[in-house]
């Protein structure tokens, strides 16, 4: 999956927790808090993404190969698996109900 603009991915992440989560995306909408934690999740994937590229470019630049298509190819894919991965972690939704020994005051569905 190629990146997402900005907008594409707060939306995508939106949509996930509608349909994943759908009582966290409720009450996190009642609660006016949904935007506040899309745009969260949204600097979590590209905040992964920029460390994971960043480490790509580097052992990239150390690999010597013949064929500079080659390279270009497996640069690119590093990218997309690297981007895919970055995007998991902010669609990934637990809607498990809070704990007993959770403070009554701590948002169960923190930014």
């Amino acid at each position: 999956m190629p990146r997402l603009t900005r907008k594409d991915l707060e939306w995508t992440i939106r949509e996930a927790m509608k349909n994943m989560a759908p009582k966290m995306y409720r009450e996190l909408t009642e609660s006016g808090k949904l935007e506040e934690v899309v745009q969260t999740r949204a600097d979590e994937v590209e905040e992964v993404y920029e460390e994971m590229t960043s480490d790509i470019l580097d052992s990239h630049s150390r690999k010597n190969f013949r064929d500079p298509m080659e390279g270009t190819q497996m640069l690119t894919m590093a990218y997309n698996n690297a981007w895919n991965e970055a995007l998991q972690t902010g669609i990934e939704f637990d809607e498990e109900p809070p704990t007993e020994d959770q403070d009554e005051d701590e948002d169960p569905y923190p930014a």
